[in-house]
């Protein structure tokens, strides 16, 4: 019979790595020895070798390139002329290089290719881009042999080097990439690295131990360095284009200096720490300047060891200096601004307004140390500093005239501006509110003019009850702030007044609400603010509607006006707060110090400005969630467990309204070729104080594309989840070993049945994913990767009746099939040809031999099959060539020698597919690169019911031209395997007669035990035997004035059982003491017979349901007359059971 299986080409459904480059150059040289098993077509006089001893090692007097970037291939042969390995690289450079800053292949990558046997070991060591630091690049992306042919192991040895480890287990020729990963200078380095600069690298790798040719590439690390002139930044000359003399403001010098290791940018906005061995700034100023050195260290706040002065030595005319001593400054990933420099112009101010000038450039002076140790200067000037200096007539505020440079802000409680109902009829979860801020307020000025007491006004509205008013207070945000007078009204009509020194809490003093706030700082400097409040300042913490006490504390960084209360239930009047109403807050900034121009009348008026906050009352039933999700990959090779993981976890986006959702569902997609584990369950669960954890049901079922899909279901357990937990609910996945290299897409969606998402409900395009249901939003998705060394593999699979996907090894369970599985005898395995390698395969035959009771393989049962191998696409193939499958009654004999392929049938000529015990694929050409399979051989387990404990695997042989079998035996840890398990359950009841001579019968749930077929055993110490141990055990069932008669077992007589090999269902009974479990022990009963205590069981004289009381008997045999009441009955009783 023709099938479609064959070797494939690389899927265009999904992404694939690519082959790298072609060679340009090579360096030869004689190998070790060994045998390879494939060869180079190529003439061994082609290979000109080289005595090893001549093996030249590279040092750092190669003349480095640092151009076009040029691949170089080295090899290595066998005395016999073939070829043995080879390392190839895509280009001889790395780092900061102009030639590489629009490629699209930045990485370096070394491809190691080799044609190993059994016990062949390759090693491969990479030298540490930095001794001291990450550098230019890293070693964590490299590509590992499958586990069917070796091992590859990352060793980080004392240098700082990297040797990889190959090792052959199997014959097969193995193509895998080290990836050199190109860093960028946003990534950390040490401060200082050990050098910058340009050198030249050295690869050593070894077969067997002994050495083989080297390879050389170049490493460029230039730091780029394009520092900015001096700005005013508070005020900025946007802002004020001209400033007043004798007051201070603040200036910034950006240094925008990269680490010179990539080409993209990062750079630091101070002297970057890493390639920093000593830098002096040294600013010439415009004369009058005095620089403010306190204020000054200040606004910097160099921490973290960071020694940067900055001073003025020669006092106020004479230059700043910024000294950066070796090993200080920051990079970009620490976000530092520029260098700060607060002072002012000490002088008279000018008739009119002026421009002054430093006499001279800023020039900035850096030492940086070469790989060979010596230090090289880096010298950079820049423009000369400039300012305006306003006239003493200049009286305006701001430079405008209006009032556009006051800075007023304020926001609500939360991100959305809405408030939650007080009440809470709905009962949902949480019960209170721990609302702690109603509003934040900002301010600032952004003139060239200092504010003295200005005032400011805070209305509250009613409904408020706003009990604390929290002050801010920063000398580097605020200079000079440092007292607030205030007079606050109360809603009784109390006028509190006073002041406190800034950062203190005003509190209302009687409990009444505040309802008007004024407070007066003694100053609010030129270029001063608080922080901005707006919703973008409290997003992380504002999410939830009703609660925010994460927001800015009085240790915070964050500098603002808090005004602290919570929503009443009712109005100042008593009207009752409902849903849908509006709360609004003002803020007004007002002074006689300065005048600006009306908006609307356009006469001068005394400054002020003001800004209002609106907030929405909603109900708890208006509160919407989000799910994130969380997935992380440790291992991107096929065959790989616990490989990558999928959770729940917290997002930051789409703006929730509370953290609790009800009773959610979660559909984890998982991509294809991923299977998941099963074994380890959930990981990380959603626990959190409050409320007891749930456990959700999990289930899984395959989808109609191929994929898994894990379903998590809280439904009926009243658990409110977490949604602002880290990763939990968190699954772990294991890559097929027939994994295709490629991307390969997950997705999680979300059913919730009763909170509101804010992520769009609606039903995927495929159903499946979600297991039929519509109700869903999709939470997140992504990919993962599947990434290996390209070689020559033949996988195996296998799916008992417990496995959604095909696994290399499964179970099957005698009592149910969990996978759906109709017929639940079903067995079947699936096999694959990946042909990674660069050589095509020619007349190929695959055998495989199924599992047969008692064989040389120590297989414990026999798998029959039940009609013939069909073919399942792999995930990322598209096309099958021509293949054939053929069938035979016997077994194959797998060794080092083919078997006789005439001994086999093509389908239409098998006449009983229970008789056939080996199946033979054959394909004429396996191209490289393409893969055979998956072909599925459908199967059962004629004797399932009496298997369990026992195993079967299958055994398989790949042969072709030129290829050393390979032969993987069913005793092999890589053999497809299905292992047969189930669990009796036997459970526990009373059972007693009462005086009406009905029958009782109470349920002992704590009795109920669960024993392992066929390898535990059922005993009586399992169970109580008296009655003492019983009232020990099920003292609240018992009924009162009763005594244990018998204890009797009672099997499930009812129950069907799996057909066996005769057709017919294997027969029922009940458990035995003593014995080893039994299949038909499953449901057995354990019954405790009951009789009353102290009293005769008595019966009417016509005796009931067929039993008579021996005195009654006796009575009548005896002549005696009696009275037709009830007689005594002992010893003769109908024993219970149903």
């Amino acid at each position: 019979m023709m099938l479609g299986l064959f070797a494939v080409p690389v899927s265009s459904a999904y992404a694939q790595s690519q082959d790298v480059g072609a060679t340009s150059q090579s360096i030869q040289a004689q190998g070790s020895g060994a045998t390879a098993t494939a060869a180079d077509t190529a003439t061994t006089s082609d290979k000109a070798a080289k005595a090893d001893d001549d093996i030249a090692e590279a040092d750092d007097t190669v003349t480095p390139n640092t151009g076009d970037p040029k691949p170089e291939e080295v090899k290595a042969y066998t005395d016999s002329g073939d070829l043995l390995a080879s390392l190839q690289l895509n280009r001889d450079n790395v780092g900061n290089v102009p030639a590489l800053k629009n490629s699209d292949t930045q990485n370096l990558i070394v491809t190691f290719s080799a044609a190993g046997k059994p016990g062949d070991v390759f090693t491969i060591t990479i030298p540490k881009s930095v001794p001291n630091s990450s550098g230019v690049y890293g070693t964590n992306n490299f590509q590992k042999l499958p586990a069917d042919i070796g091992s590859t192991t990352s060793t980080q040895n004392a240098d700082g080097s990297t040797t990889f480890t190959y090792t052959f287990t199997a014959a097969s020729s193995a193509n895998a990439t080290i990836n050199l990963g190109q860093g960028n200078n946003y990534t950390g380095q040490t401060s200082p690295m050990s050098y910058v600069g340009t050198m030249v690298k050295t690869i050593i790798w070894t077969y067997n131990g002994k050495q083989l040719p080297p390879a050389h590439f170049t490493q460029v690390i230039k730091p780029d360095i394009k520092p900015t002139s001096l700005v005013r930044i508070a005020p900025t000359t946007q802002q004020s284009p001209a400033i007043s003399v004798n007051t201070d403001y603040t200036y910034q010098i950006t240094i925008n200096e990269t680490s010179g290791v990539g080409t993209n940018g990062y750079s630091s906005n101070q002297i970057n720490s890493a390639v920093n061995y000593g830098t002096v700034i040294r600013i010439p100023v415009p004369e009058g300047f005095t620089l403010n050195e306190a204020a000054t260290m200040e606004r910097n706040d160099f921490v973290n060891g960071d020694k940067t002065t900055i001073t003025q030595p020669e006092g106020t005319s004479g230059d700043i200096v910024i000294t950066v001593p070796k090993g200080s400054g920051s990079q970009m990933w620490q976000w530092k601004p520029g260098y700060r420099i607060v002072g002012k112009f000490s002088r008279a101010a000018p008739d009119k307004q002026t421009a002054v000038t430093a006499p001279g450039p800023i020039t900035i002076v850096q030492q940086q140390l070469n790989p060979d140790g010596q230090m090289t200067e880096l010298t950079i000037d820049e423009p000369a500093w400039s300012e305006a200096l306003k006239s003493k007539d200049d009286t305006k505020f701001c430079a405008d005239g209006t009032n556009a440079c006051l800075s007023l802000s304020i926001t609500g409680s939360s991100y959305s501006n809405e408030l939650l109902l007080p009440t809470n009829p709905e009962g949902l979860m949480p019960t209170t509110s721990n609302l702690r801020t109603l509003n934040f307020v900002g301010f600032g000025n952004n003139s060239a003019s200092a504010l003295e007491w200005p005032l400011l006004t805070i209305d509250v509205p009613s409904g408020f009850d706003a009990t604390s008013v929290v002050t801010p207070v920063n000398q580097a945000k605020l200079p000079g702030l440092t007292t607030y007078k205030y007079k606050i009204t109360l809603l009784d009509g109390t006028v509190m007044e006073g002041s406190v020194d800034a950062g203190a809490t005003i509190t209302s003093s009687i409990g009444s609400p505040m309802r008007t706030i004024e407070l007066s700082p003694n100053l609010i400097a030129a270029g001063s603010n608080t922080n901005v409040a707006d919703s973008g300042l409290i997003y992380s913490c504002g999410m939830r509607v009703d609660n925010n006490t994460s927001c800015f504390g009085d240790n915070s960084d964050v500098v603002v006006l808090r005004i602290n209360g919570k929503l009443s239930a009712t109005y100042d009047d008593g009207t009752p707060v409902k849903v849908g109403d509006k709360f609004t807050t003002s803020l007004m900034l007002s002074t006689d110090q300065y005048t600006m121009k009306d908006p609307n009348t356009k006469q001068k008026v005394s400054l002020n400005g003001i800004v209002k906050n609106t907030q929405t009352v909603i109900s708890r039933a208006d509160l919407k969630a989000t799910f994130g999700t969380y997935t992380s990959q440790d291992s991107e090779t096929a065959g790989v467990k616990n490989s990558a993981s999928m959770a729940i976890s917290r997002s930051y986006w789409g703006n929730p309204t509370t953290q609790y959702v009800y009773e959610p569902i979660f559909y984890y997609v998982l991509p294809p070729s991923f299977v998941y584990d099963k074994a380890k369950g959930l990981v990380n669960t959603n626990e959190y104080p409050g409320q007891p954890y749930k456990e959700p049901k999990v289930t899984s079922a395959q989808t109609n594309d191929g994929r898994e899909v894990v379903k998590i279901d809280f439904t009926g357990t009243g658990y409110w989840f977490d949604t602002f937990k880290g990763a939990n609910q968190t699954i772990m996945l294991n890559i097929s070993p027939d994994a295709l290299v490629g991307q390969y897409p997950w997705q999680i969606y979300v059913h919730s049945p009763k909170t509101k998402l804010t992520q769009s409900v609606s039903a995927p395009s495929n159903l499946s994913y979600t297991m039929g249901d519509r109700d869903v939003a999709l939470v997140g998705n992504g990919s993962f990767t599947v990434d290996a060394a390209k070689a020559l593999r033949m996988t195996q699979l296998s799916q008992g009746n417990e496995s959604t996907m095909f696994e290399t090894s499964t179970r099957s369970n005698i009592y149910e099939a969990k996978n759906g599985f109709k017929d639940i005898r079903t067995m079947r395995f699936a096999i694959a040809i990946i042909n990674g390698s660069t050589q095509d395969l020619q007349n190929v035959h695959h055998y495989v031999n199924l599992p047969q009771r008692g064989d040389a393989a120590g297989n414990g049962f026999t798998v029959t099959m039940t009609g013939p191998a069909t073919m399942e696409q792999l995930p990322g193939a598209t096309t099958e060539p021509i293949n054939e499958v053929r069938y035979s009654t016997s077994l194959a004999p797998l060794d080092n020698t083919e078997p006789d392929p005439s001994t086999y049938v093509t389908a239409d000529k098998v006449t009983n597919w229970s008789a056939i015990k080996s199946i033979m694929v054959t394909l004429p050409t396996l191209n490289a690169g393409s893969v055979a399979g998956r072909l599925i051989i459908p199967g059962i387990d004629p004797t399932l019911m009496i298997d369990a404990t026992k195993s079967a695997a299958i055994s398989t042989g790949l042969y072709a031209d030129n290829l050393t079998p390979i032969i993987v035996r069913a005793n092999d840890k890589s053999a497809a395997r299905i292992t047969v398990g189930g669990h009796a359950t036997i459970t526990a009841r009373l059972h007693w007669i009462d005086a009406n001579g009905s029958d009782h019968y109470v349920d002992l749930p704590k009795l109920t035990k669960k024993y392992a077929v066929n390898d535990a055993t059922f005993s009586e110490s399992d169970y109580p035997q008296t009655m003492a141990q019983l009232e020990q055990q099920a003292s609240a069932e018992l009924p009162k004035n009763y005594s244990l008669e018998d204890v009797q077992v009672i099997g499930d007589n009812g129950a069907t059982y799996a057909r066996g090999p005769d057709g017919k269902p294997y027969p029922d009974g009940a458990a035995q003491w003593g014995q080893l479990v039994k299949y038909y022990y499953n449901h057995s009963i354990v019954q405790y017979n009951l009789t009353p205590d102290n009293t005769i069981s008595t019966m009417p004289i016509t005796g009931v349901h067929g039993f008579w009381n021996i005195f009654t008997l006796a009575a009548l045999i005896a002549g005696i007359v009696l009275i037709p009441t009830l007689y005594m009955f002992g010893a003769m009783r109908r024993r219970g059971g149903k």
